[in-house]
């Protein structure tokens, strides 16, 4: 007999974010609305690494110099003009309040904007104001105070122009409807206060100039600083013995503007980076983010100084699409988006999805994109959004069309083994052995295609940082559709999909020689075959290690997603990661099921639902207090299951009091040999053995 559920979820979706590995943007989430409460953990960490640079630093950076941009003597004249000059003065004239800041600068960036040679050289684009209109697109409540935007997107609805929106952005019956994050291309926030002068990080790039063609800022130069950069520490043998430290939650400008990048990576569309800035009442300071690295200039005092405010200017009126962020791979025309055609516009209450473009892929496929099936919530990391999609176009014989697939685009270490490699290579095993059984435990790849050479400043950044910057590849993957695993509802089929997926992962490790590093609750998926039988799937492989493949990967990012991440790796300085980390990750999965879902839902008030929103320090403790805790309330569908979550518990805790048994013996031996303890399985306690034993294998 099935299970009988009893304790219904709430019915509103939780707003946890999760974290993972080092990088936000690789974190897994059932549902992709979050609130700023939810950033400020794992924000904190991404911004901690920020780099700084001279603004002139940032420009060269970021917004590099074209042949058309205008000349110093062009600029001169431009400052000059008596309608900048005009606007320049209406904008110093403001003191207090702060939104009454908004509209002057949007005067005096768009009266520059008119004058300089670059309008129209790239997106035709005007600055506008936005605050207090909520941003649309998700549950964020955020509202940036200024907003760079198509100039077409003032046609729709109500919005007319930058004058309309003067006084309260687009919000309310004769400005509306409120902006959308997949129609900001940028973002600028306004504070009093000046900003705290920060280092530059690297000194000022000499870069040959044209002689009259540029002027910014000072030139002095400065030592490097590596501040930002990671320390090495000596790797402990125990996550209790280096803790990270926890940060208070409060929000500052900083965070505030990375809030902003956060929603425009993931809810605005198909984005490779987020140009945005900072701006005070007479400086304003340039931000970039990308899957990789988070860089701010140091302030210019840009109302004593226009020459090289209007160099900026000059630059984001000739960037693309493109250079703004958007890869133009996905085409097709969307609702309530003027011109039609490649346009990232997205028209959607609720929350950004792809419904209608289409994917024109190099092996001659097109596929019509629908609904997200999953959507990553973040800034560093591989950023992974799946997508349900349909085959409209093939040339393959063996592919019909109309045929269902899924749809993963992930911004990939360059590094690191291709997923589908990976895959290809255990299926190839598989194959070859007598292990075909293991086929449907894996997932079915159908077509694979990197996207290498994106309009967008990797390469200066990675020259300019090297070991600090990650150089990353969009990869496009299209395999078969398949289901999460937390959609099974009894302990039956899922006891059955978490032996098949144990029992894979051992294969892959024990034959294949395969560390997946990632196991967790989203890539835990499970095939229904012929006859209703379940089939628990492994799946994503991007963090996928092949044991004996030389040189191991270089990525910087920590491996694993941070909910169901082994507490060793939980410390800033992480071991190196061991398929017992993997197994103790499957047992955080198991449990986060058994006691957090009820007929496919989460339980918002399900204890284990916090560890999607706890910053490392916290999240290590809480799950050092789960491991000691005697009892464990699973919700009635999956009470079957209590017994494996008890004695897999107690099994991890053997390999725990192993370890702090053996520490205790070195540091009483006096100088005698002790044998050295056998990490990879705490003693020989977390065994594939052991865990075999405690899931009825």
């Amino acid at each position: 007999m099935a299970d009988r559920p009893t304790t219904p979820p709430q019915n509103t979706p939780p707003s946890f974010s999760t974290p993972a590995s080092r990088g936000s943007a690789s974190h897994g989430s059932y549902s992709t609305q979050h609130t700023q409460e939810d950033y400020l953990p794992y924000l904190r960490e991404d911004l901690a690494t920020a780099k700084t640079v001279t603004f002139d630093h940032f420009l060269e950076l970021v917004l590099p110099s074209k042949t058309d941009h205008p000349t110093l003597q062009q600029l001169k004249k431009i400052s000059e003009d008596h309608r900048v000059q005009a606007s320049l003065s209406k904008y110093k004239a403001v003191t207090v309040p702060e939104t009454s800041l908004y509209q002057p600068f949007v005067e005096l960036a768009n009266q520059c904007m008119e004058l300089l040679p670059t309008k129209g050289a790239g997106v035709d684009s005007v600055f506008c104001r936005n605050d207090p209109a909520i941003v649309r697109g998700s549950r964020a409540q955020r509202k940036p105070d200024v907003g760079i935007v198509k100039s077409a997107t003032l046609r729709i609805g109500h919005r007319d122009s930058a004058d309309n929106l003067a006084d309260r952005g687009p919000s309310g019956d004769n400005a509306g409807p409120a902006f959308h994050w997949a129609e900001l291309l940028g973002f600028y926030e306004f504070k009093l206060d000046d900003p705290p002068v920060p280092k530059a990080h690297l000194p000022e790039p000499r870069v040959a100039r044209p002689s009259g063609s540029l002027a910014t800022t000072s030139r002095a130069k400065r030592p490097a600083n590596t501040s930002g950069s990671s320390s090495k520490r000596p790797r402990s043998p125990s996550p209790k013995d280096e803790r990270p430290t926890k940060r208070s939650n409060k929000s500052t400008p900083e965070l505030q503007c990375a809030s902003y990048a956060v929603e425009l990576m993931s809810h605005g569309g198909l984005r490779s980076h987020v140009i945005g800035a900072l701006v005070t009442p007479s400086t304003i300071v340039m931000l970039y983010y990308d899957h990789s690295i988070t860089v701010k200039s140091e302030p210019l005092h840009f109302t004593t100084d226009l020459i090289p405010f209007l160099t900026m200017l000059s630059r984001i009126a000739s960037l693309t699409l493109a250079e703004w962020g958007y890869p133009e791979i996905l085409r097709g025309e969307l609702k309530g988006s003027e011109p039609k055609g490649p346009d990232p516009l997205l028209d959607n209450e609720k929350a950004v999805d792809f419904r209608g473009m289409k994917l024109d892929l190099a092996n001659g496929w097109t596929l019509e994109l629908d609904t997200n099936i999953f959507r990553a919530h973040g800034l560093i990391g591989r950023g992974t959004c799946v997508v349900g999609a349909t085959v409209i176009k093939t040339t393959k014989d063996d592919m019909p069309e109309d045929k269902r697939v899924a749809v993963k685009w992930t911004w990939v270490p360059r590094t690191r083994t291709a997923e589908s490699a990976i895959i290809a290579l255990a299926t190839a095993y598989a194959k070859s052995t007598e292990n075909a059984d293991m086929l449907s435990h894996l997932p079915h790849v159908l077509y694979s295609q990197d996207f290498e050479d994106l309009d967008y400043p990797q390469r200066p950044l990675f020259e300019a940082f090297r070991d600090s910057y990650e150089l990353r590849t969009l990869r496009i993957t299209v395999q078969e559709v398949l289901h999460p695993i937390a959609n099974l509802t009894t302990s039956a089929e899922l006891s059955l999909a978490i032996q098949g997926i144990f029992k894979c992962y051992r294969w892959l490790y024990e034959k294949v020689k395969i560390m997946h590093r990632d196991i967790s609750l989203g890539n835990l998926m499970y095939r229904q075959m012929e006859g209703g039988k379940v089939i628990g799937v492994l799946n994503d492989f991007d963090f996928a290690l092949h044991l004996t493949a030389i040189p191991l990967s270089t990525s910087k990012q920590r491996t694993g997603t941070k909910p169901y991440m082994a507490r060793d790796l939980l410390v800033p300085s992480p071991p190196r990661h061991l398929y017992r980390h993997d197994l103790e990750s499957l047992f955080y999965v198991l449990a986060s099921i058994a006691t957090g879902f009820h007929e496919g839902k989460p339980i918002m008030s399900a204890p284990l639902w916090k560890w999607h929103i706890f910053d490392m320090g916290t999240l290590l403790t809480e799950k050092q207090a789960f491991l000691s805790q005697s009892v464990v309330t699973t919700t009635a569908h999956f009470a079957a299951l209590r017994l494996w979550i008890l004695t897999l518990r107690a099994m991890f805790q053997r390999g725990n009091t192993a370890r702090q048994d053996h520490a205790i013996l070195v540091e009483e031996s006096m100088g005698r040999v002790v044998p050295v303890f056998d990490e990879e399985t705490l003693g020989g306690q977390v065994t594939f053995d052991a865990f075999a034993a405690c899931i009825g294998l």
